[in-house]
């Protein structure tokens, strides 16, 4: 293993999600996708009133820009803009709610609201205040072209890595960069329509393949929209703007892991015991519906860090990555903890329903598809050592002060295995750095 990896060994902290106590609980997410192993376009709208979250009281009013361009489209075209907007007002409202911030939330699909191009991977949070410097309202923007271009990657990637934990991924990686190329050629030339358009001409999609990357593509985005209401819910956009470059890499550590915390819990955590359930899925046992979704659950991390390695070719010239940049710590290091905090999670609290063989078969499984993302170069060999950086182990101390600091009572249970982590990483920068003074 390379000393970079090491702390993939960091023994999983036990903790129990004790969601019914207390004033800062986890929130009561009662989300789940069944799906048919006989026929993957199979979906079913299955509700228990028992599992119903509760409805909260507010007056605010929510809202969801649309470019008006997007409604002279087909049905399947404008799909992903819903699908992304609902997964974030899903959460959005209740989280807010939960910290007694406004649940205002304005979702807009947009490149005139960022500095970033219309194709940019990328997605953005503010906070707008009133007259008295109070938040009044939360403001979501995703670039305008991105909901589609994550679609056509769930087709190309996503939509097999979650099924079987393998494709052919340099094929893929090429049929993407294919498809979303000729998307934003079109982009410059006619505007938003007329790129969307062309993305799904290029591959020949029709409304009958929607169904294809449905599931994938609600995960991930899940995943994308979790991590920027993680940023407001942690009182990072409202603490003030003096803090420091390191606190604020900090809190996208701390972002990902409530956005992990959540995923869990609509995910996993909520996953019926019931026969319906099991019988629309085609699992046979409330054991083996767990294991899935925890497979699935890890795989889609996994797409998460693909996407990553998309969006720093694009800050990159054009050269897969992960790297962090200024701004962000290292994708690598982000989806380490990750992965850390979901097999914590799950191994804290489903120990009597899954086995002993299904734990080890979950590891195997993460090792398995990380590793064809090795091999494929998605996460070139460069970047594993690369997030051996001392300012990577800040990042991770000023997360963990954070975390206290803002009284994120989730993640308060995983403050020590952050600075486990670090510590960690400090021993193999000590290491590393003795190595070099030894062939000097």
């Amino acid at each position: 293993m390379p000393m970079s990896l090491a702390w993939l060994n960091v023994p999983f902290c036990a903790w129990v999600d004790h969601s019914t106590k207390g004033p800062s609980a986890h929130l009561a997410l009662g989300w789940w996708s069944p799906q048919s192993k006989s026929d993957r376009r199979q979906r079913s709208t299955l509700s228990n009133m028992a599992n119903r979250r509760p409805p909260i009281t507010t007056t605010r009013k929510s809202t969801v820009i649309y470019p008006s361009a997007l409604f002279s489209l087909e049905r399947d075209e404008v799909l992903p803009f819903e699908r992304f907007a609902y997964s974030l007002l899903h959460l959005a409202v209740e989280a807010l709610n939960a910290k007694s911030l406004p649940e205002q939330v304005i979702v807009e699909f947009s490149s005139e609201q960022s500095n970033f191009a219309a194709w940019t991977i990328n997605a953005s949070v503010q906070c707008e205040f009133d007259g008295s410097g109070r938040p009044s309202a939360f403001k979501f923007v995703i670039p305008e072209l991105l909901p589609s271009l994550i679609y056509i990657f769930c087709h190309n990637l996503g939509a097999e890595l979650l099924e079987t934990g393998s494709c052919d991924l340099k094929n893929g990686i090429q049929q993407f960069a294919d498809g979303a190329n000729a998307g934003v050629r079109v982009y410059k030339e006619r505007g938003l329509s007329h790129a969307i358009r062309a993305c799904y001409e290029h591959y020949g999609f029709t409304i009958q393949d929607y169904s294809r990357a449905q599931h994938s593509y609600d995960l991930l985005t899940k995943l994308m929209a979790y991590h920027e209401i993680g940023h407001a819910y942690a009182d990072h956009l409202t603490c003030g703007r003096d803090i420091n470059l390191v606190t604020r890499r900090g809190f996208e550590l701390i972002a990902d892991l409530l956005a992990t915390t959540w995923f869990y819990s609509g995910y996993i955590r909520n996953t019926p015991d019931d026969n319906g359930y099991r019988k629309t899925r085609g699992l046979g046992s409330h054991s083996e519906s767990i294991f899935t979704n925890c497979i699935e659950a890890q795989r889609t991390h996994l797409i998460l860090l693909t996407l990553m390695a998309f969006a720093g070719a694009q800050r990159g010239g054009g050269r897969l990555n992960v790297e962090g940049g200024i701004s962000h710590p290292s994708g690598l290091q982000r989806h380490m903890l990750q992965h850390v905090h979901l097999g914590t999670l799950i191994e804290s609290n489903f120990a009597r329903v899954l086995s002993k063989e299904q734990f080890v078969a979950l590891e195997d499984d993460w090792r398995a598809v990380f590793d064809c993302l090795l091999i494929a170069g998605i996460i070139p060999l460069k970047d594993v050592e690369a997030h051996l950086d001392p300012q990577e182990c800040d990042t991770i101390e000023a997360a963990a002060n954070a975390i206290e600091a803002m009284s994120v009572e989730e993640l308060k249970p995983a403050v020590p295995l952050l600075l486990q982590a670090r510590e960690i990483q400090m021993d193999a920068l000590a290491g590393r750095r003795a190595a070099y003074l030894a062939r000097k």
